[in-house]
C-alpha cells in the first residue's frame, strides 16, 4: 500500500527517471527504519576493536566522514588502515572552467595527485592512523573492476577488521557509490564466515543518511579540525570545515540536546549490507554507478 501511494506522489509531479530514483531511495529509507523496528539510534560507547578499516573514495574523505571516531579508536588503541580508492587527480575544478591546454592540466593532476597524499600523510599522523594504501583509481571514473575487488577483498582478509567505514549508500556522489559497489562485490566472497564477521558502519560526506548510530566526538573535536585544516588542496575550493563540522553539530542532538560534536553512521552486518546494496543497485541510475 505505501509503496503504491510514493508512487502515484512521484508520478504526478516528477519525469520518469527522477521519480523513479528517487521512489527508490525513499523506500529503501523506509526499509532501514523498519528494520531498526523504530529503535532510536543508538549511542557508539564502545572502542574495543583492535583493526579498523576505513573505504576512502578520496583524500580527504577518511577525515570528513569519520576523522573523529577514528581518533577515538585510535586512543583505545586500534590500528588503524585507509583504503584510498581514487588518485584524487580531479579535486581541482579551475582546471576544467578554462581552455588550458591538455598538457597542462595533465601535468597539475599529476601535481595534485601527490599534494593530496602529503594532506593525508599529515591528516592521519594527526589522528593517529596506521597505514594508507593507495590504489590510483581514476578520480570520478572508479568502477569495481575484478581487479579492484580483489584488492580489497586481500587487504580485508588479510587485516580482518572487526569495523570496516565506507561512505554511506545513501551518497549520492558517483565514486562514493562505486565504492560501495566495490564493498559489495568483496562482501560477497566472504559473506556468511562463522569464524569471523566486521560490522560495518556508513558515514556521511556529501549526503545526509539515515542513521542508526551516533558517536560523541566532542573531546576530539579539535584534532578533526586539525586534520581538515590539511586538506588545503580542497578547502580552496569547498569550506568542508565549516560544512562537515556543521552537520557535527546537528548530529549531536540525538545524544547530547544539541551540544556539542557527533558523528553519525548507518550501522550494518554483512548480510543486511548485501540485501540494501541489491535493492539500490536496481533502481536507474544508480547500477552503474554514475548519477
Amino acid at each position: 500500500m505505501l509503496k503504491s501511494i510514493v508512487r502515484r506522489l512521484y508520478k504526478l509531479v516528477l519525469g520518469d527517471e527522477v521519480r523513479t530514483s528517487l521512489a527508490s531511495l525513499s523506500l529503501l529509507k523506509l526499509v532501514f527504519l523498519l528494520r531498526n523496528n523504530g529503535s532510536p539510534t543508538a549511542a557508539i560507547t564502545g572502542f574495543d576493536a583492535r583493526n579498523v578499516l576505513v573505504l576512502a573514495p578520496h583524500m580527504d574523505d577518511e577525515v570528513l566522514g569519520c576523522g573523529g571516531i577514528l581518533r577515538l579508536h585510535a586512543l583505545a588503541g586500534a590500528k588503524i588502515t585507509v583504503i584510498f580508492m581514487t588518485d584524487g587527480s580531479k579535486g581541482n575544478p579551475e582546471l576544467y572552467r578554462g581552455e588550458l591546454p591538455d598538457e597542462v592540466i595533465a601535468a597539475r593532476e599529476r601535481e595534485l595527485r601527490i599534494e593530496r597524499r602529503n594532506e593525508s600523510g599529515k591528516a592521519a599522523a594527526i589522528l593517529g592512523i596506521d597505514e594508507l594504501v593507495f590504489l590510483d583509481c581514476p578520480d570520478g571514473g572508479l568502477q569495481p573492476s575484478p581487479e579492484v575487488v580483489e584488492r580489497v577483498l586481500r587487504i580485508i582478509l588479510e587485516r580482518r577488521p572487526q569495523i570496516i567505514y565506507h561512505p554511506s549508500i545513501f551518497d549520492l556522489h558517483p565514486d562514493h557509490w562505486a565504492t560501495n559497489r566495490v564493498l559489495h562485490a568483496a562482501t560477497m566472497a566472504f559473506e556468511g564466515r562463522d569464524d569471523w564477521q566486521p560490522v560495518y558502519r556508513g558515514y556521511e560526506v556529501w549526503t545526509p543518511a539515515v542513521i542508526n548510530r551516533v558517536a560523541d566526538i566532542s573531546e576530539v573535536i579539535q584534532a578533526k579540525q586539525d586534520a581538515v585544516a590539511q586538506f588545503g588542496s580542497q578547502l580552496a575550493h569547498t569550506d568542508f570545515a565549516r560544512t562537515l563540522l556543521g552537520l557535527n553539530a546537528y548530529r549531536s542532538l540525538h545524544h547530547a540536546s544539541g551540544h556539542g560534536y557527533a558523528e553519525a553512521f548507518h550501522e550494518s552486518l554483512p548480510a543486511l549490507y548485501s540485501v540494501l546494496m541489491q535493492q539500490l543497485s536496481s533502481s536507474p541510475g544508480r547500477g552503474s554507478g554514475h548519477q
